[in-house]
């Protein structure tokens, strides 16, 4: 069961869960990752796609219960519309789709140029890939509706 079944949300792409439920999701999977015995718990790194990528950034913006856990995250092709700031105090890689037109890149690059600190903010942007550019048999253009 994925965590949007859990919540009773067949899909995430309508703007149904809300910022601040991301960001706790992020405190609760990076709590629940550090007691693996396989996990070092003050070497963790976070990335997410789309809306986790969304989770990601929305973590940064606080309160991070596990921040001091957490070493560098990274948001591929993530919906940044309705973040106001990028408070950052760890590296940071934000993968966009300069033809992405669900997570358009040009708001993402607003947010990071408003960003206070961009010491350990990294912006790659690929020409003509789209949402979902990583995904093998991914459509050229998406049809969400």
């Amino acid at each position: 069961m994925n965590i949007h079944e859990a919540e009773g949300l067949l899909t995430a792409c309508g703007g149904e869960i809300e910022n601040e439920w991301m960001a706790q999701y992020v405190n609760e999977s990076v709590a629940w990752a550090k007691d693996l015995p396989f996990v070092d718990p003050d070497h963790v790194h976070l990335i997410g796609w789309s809306m986790g990528g969304r989770a990601v950034l929305k973590w940064l913006q606080g309160p991070r219960s596990e921040a001091e856990s957490v070493r560098s995250t990274i948001a591929i092709y993530p919906g940044c519309s309705g973040l106001e700031t990028l408070t950052i105090s760890m590296p940071v890689l934000m993968l966009l789709g300069a033809s992405d037109d669900i997570a358009e890149p040009s708001v993402c690059e607003a947010l990071v140029d408003k960003a206070p600190i961009k010491q350990h903010l990294i912006v790659e942007k690929y020409p003509g890939a789209r949402h979902g550019f990583d995904a093998v048999g991914v459509p050229p253009i998406m049809d969400v509706r």
